[in-house]
Protein backbone atom coordinates (compact mmCIF):
# COMPACT_ATOMS: atom_id res chain seq x y z
CA UNK A 1 0.00 0.00 0.00
CA UNK A 2 1.52 3.31 -0.88
CA UNK A 3 -0.22 6.37 0.80
CA UNK A 4 0.39 9.82 -0.12
CA UNK A 5 -0.47 13.08 1.24
CA UNK A 6 0.09 17.09 0.74
CA UNK A 7 0.89 19.16 3.88
CA UNK A 8 -1.04 22.28 4.29
CA UNK A 9 -0.05 25.05 7.26
CA UNK A 10 2.20 22.62 8.40
CA UNK A 11 0.35 19.53 8.62
CA UNK A 12 -1.13 16.75 6.72
CA UNK A 13 -4.53 16.74 5.58
CA UNK A 14 -6.97 15.20 8.29
CA UNK A 15 -8.45 12.94 6.05
CA UNK A 16 -5.73 11.24 5.27
CA UNK A 17 -4.37 10.79 8.82
CA UNK A 18 -7.66 9.58 9.94
CA UNK A 19 -7.15 6.94 7.11
CA UNK A 20 -4.42 5.91 8.59
CA UNK A 21 -4.85 5.36 11.77
CA UNK A 22 -7.91 4.13 11.14
CA UNK A 23 -6.76 1.24 9.46
CA UNK A 24 -3.01 1.23 11.37
CA UNK A 25 -3.35 -2.26 11.91
CA UNK A 26 -3.97 -3.41 8.21
CA UNK A 27 -1.33 -1.16 6.79
CA UNK A 28 0.95 -2.70 9.02
CA UNK A 29 0.54 -5.79 8.22
CA UNK A 30 1.74 -5.31 4.67
CA UNK A 31 4.64 -3.75 2.93
CA UNK A 32 3.64 0.13 3.28
CA UNK A 33 5.06 3.40 1.92
CA UNK A 34 4.18 6.84 2.42
CA UNK A 35 5.01 10.25 0.76
CA UNK A 36 5.12 13.43 1.59
CA UNK A 37 4.03 16.74 -0.91
CA UNK A 38 4.54 19.82 0.06
CA UNK A 39 5.65 23.51 -1.06
CA UNK A 40 8.17 23.76 2.13
CA UNK A 41 9.80 20.97 -0.20
CA UNK A 42 10.56 22.93 -2.68
CA UNK A 43 13.27 25.26 -1.03
CA UNK A 44 16.57 23.66 -0.54
CA UNK A 45 17.76 25.03 2.90
CA UNK A 46 18.19 23.47 5.93
CA UNK A 47 15.50 25.09 7.61
CA UNK A 48 13.04 24.19 5.10
CA UNK A 49 14.64 20.04 5.44
CA UNK A 50 13.56 20.71 9.16
CA UNK A 51 10.72 21.81 8.96
CA UNK A 52 9.32 18.92 6.04
CA UNK A 53 11.29 16.74 8.66
CA UNK A 54 8.70 18.03 11.82
CA UNK A 55 5.75 17.81 10.30
CA UNK A 56 6.16 14.21 8.68
CA UNK A 57 7.33 13.15 12.61
CA UNK A 58 4.27 14.76 13.72
CA UNK A 59 2.20 12.67 10.92
CA UNK A 60 4.03 9.68 12.26
CA UNK A 61 3.72 10.29 15.80
CA UNK A 62 -0.11 10.85 15.60
CA UNK A 63 -0.98 8.07 13.12
CA UNK A 64 1.52 5.63 15.07
CA UNK A 65 2.45 3.94 11.89
CA UNK A 66 5.96 3.35 10.79
CA UNK A 67 5.71 2.90 6.88
CA UNK A 68 8.82 0.46 5.34
CA UNK A 69 9.44 3.51 3.21
CA UNK A 70 9.12 7.27 3.21
CA UNK A 71 9.33 10.39 0.31
CA UNK A 72 8.90 13.50 0.17
CA UNK A 73 8.57 16.07 -2.43
CA UNK A 74 8.13 19.29 -3.43
CA UNK A 75 4.36 20.84 -4.09
CA UNK A 76 2.30 23.20 -5.69
CA UNK A 77 1.51 26.81 -4.99
CA UNK A 78 -2.19 26.75 -5.89
CA UNK A 79 -2.97 30.27 -6.17
CA UNK A 80 -6.36 29.84 -8.15
CA UNK A 81 -7.70 27.58 -5.96
CA UNK A 82 -7.35 29.69 -2.54
CA UNK A 83 -9.23 31.88 -1.14
CA UNK A 84 -8.88 35.50 -0.95
CA UNK A 85 -7.25 35.30 2.40
CA UNK A 86 -5.40 32.19 1.98
CA UNK A 87 -4.11 33.57 -1.54
CA UNK A 88 -2.94 37.25 0.37
CA UNK A 89 -0.90 35.18 2.49
CA UNK A 90 0.53 32.61 0.51
CA UNK A 91 1.63 35.28 -1.98
CA UNK A 92 3.01 37.16 0.68
CA UNK A 93 5.17 34.18 2.27
CA UNK A 94 6.16 33.24 -1.32
CA UNK A 95 6.98 36.84 -2.14
CA UNK A 96 9.87 36.78 0.36
CA UNK A 97 11.34 33.34 -1.00
CA UNK A 98 10.20 33.15 -4.64
CA UNK A 99 10.08 36.09 -6.03
CA UNK A 100 9.06 35.48 -9.53
CA UNK A 101 6.20 33.12 -8.34
CA UNK A 102 3.45 35.89 -7.21
CA UNK A 103 0.92 36.19 -10.47
CA UNK A 104 -1.87 35.05 -8.41
CA UNK A 105 -4.10 34.28 -11.80
CA UNK A 106 -2.33 31.16 -11.79
CA UNK A 107 -1.14 27.97 -10.44
CA UNK A 108 2.81 26.96 -9.76
CA UNK A 109 3.51 23.01 -10.24
CA UNK A 110 6.93 22.09 -8.52
CA UNK A 111 6.09 18.62 -8.07
CA UNK A 112 8.43 16.08 -9.90
CA UNK A 113 5.67 13.62 -10.70
CA UNK A 114 8.45 11.71 -12.18
CA UNK A 115 9.98 11.30 -9.06
CA UNK A 116 6.74 9.86 -7.59
CA UNK A 117 6.23 7.79 -10.08
CA UNK A 118 9.77 5.95 -9.43
CA UNK A 119 9.41 6.41 -5.45
CA UNK A 120 6.16 4.56 -6.03
CA UNK A 121 8.18 1.92 -8.85
CA UNK A 122 11.07 1.50 -6.72
CA UNK A 123 8.64 0.40 -3.43
CA UNK A 124 7.17 -2.25 -5.72
CA UNK A 125 10.32 -3.12 -7.34
CA UNK A 126 11.91 -3.81 -3.75
CA UNK A 127 8.27 -5.81 -3.40
CA UNK A 128 9.13 -8.21 -6.19
CA UNK A 129 12.72 -8.76 -4.78
CA UNK A 130 11.86 -9.62 -1.78
CA UNK A 131 8.99 -12.22 -2.77
CA UNK A 132 11.82 -13.61 -5.03
CA UNK A 133 13.96 -14.34 -2.38
CA UNK A 134 11.74 -15.87 0.14
CA UNK A 135 10.73 -18.19 -2.27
Amino acid sequence: MIVGASVHTKKHEDYVRDFVKNNRGSLERIPSAFFSVSLTAVEKTEEARSQVGEVLERFIEETGWHPDSLGIFAGELAYTRYGFVKRYFMKRIVKEKRPGDIDTSRDYEYTNWEDVRRFSEDFLEELSGDQGQSS
